[in-house]
């Protein structure tokens, strides 16, 4: 039941901010920059993401967390990443 209504709150509150961020976009004007888009690019692109999540949560585990599985490192360091970019700079 735990489990369960935490998954529940968690894709609500996903939900919600999905809905704010998206409400803020126009949907013209993404499809014309989508249009414009090579895709052969987003493969390696994101291949390149995630190898330098990987190595990002090596480091981390070598200087301050030898506890936590790489797995959740990786997991953490994507978030920080995210978080980074989408939050505004001061």
């Amino acid at each position: 039941m735990k489990k369960t209504l935490s998954v529940g709150l968690s894709v609500i509150i996903a939900g919600g901010l999905m809905w704010f961020v998206l409400s803020y976009v126009d949907v013209q004007s993404l499809q014309q920059t989508l249009s414009g888009v090579n895709w052969l690019w987003i493969l390696p692109s994101c291949a390149l993401f995630i190898i330098f999540q990987g190595l990002r949560a090596v480091r981390l585990r070598l200087t301050s967390a030898p506890k936590a599985s790489i797995v959740e490192l990786v997991g953490t360091t994507a978030f920080h990443a995210v978080v980074n970019r989408a939050l505004p700079m001061g």
